[in-house]
């Protein structure tokens, strides 16, 4: 009955070993494709706000010009 007791607690405890690393892994992973989400989404909204000022600065600049050849 020991011997019993004494395989079936190895057994358990490689098994719980196992599902550490397996969720580890997995959080691992979420972690870097959500990090990387982040970071492309942010890089995409920074250049459309960069695109769009300089959009508006051309804009502004040209109004300007406009404004001061009339």
């Amino acid at each position: 009955m020991a011997t019993s007791r004494a395989r079936t607690f190895a057994s358990t405890t490689r098994r719980r070993a196992m599902i550490v690393r397996y969720v580890s892994a997995v959080a691992s992973v979420v972690c870097r494709r959500t990090w990387s989400a982040l970071a492309s989404a942010t890089r995409f909204a920074s250049a459309a706000c960069a695109v769009r000022a300089q959009r508006a600065g051309a804009y502004s600049g040209n109004r300007t010009s406009r404004l001061a050849l009339s």
